[in-house]
């Protein structure tokens, strides 16, 4: 996946997050999903910036 994709994946799942949290709450089951892919998603940046 290359940088560009990995940054829109990101801009999807937070957008998708907030909407989430806005209506469901920060705790919800579905928004901290979404978290944990943002998480995973910041892990392959950081993993590609090492080389």
């Amino acid at each position: 996946m290359n940088k560009e994709n990995v940054y829109a994946q990101i801009e999807l799942f937070r957008h998708r997050m907030i909407s989430v949290a806005i209506e469901r709450g920060f705790l919800d089951p579905t928004v901290l999903k979404y978290s944990r892919q943002i998480d995973d998603l910041h892990n392959i940046l950081i993993k590609q910036s090492r080389g």
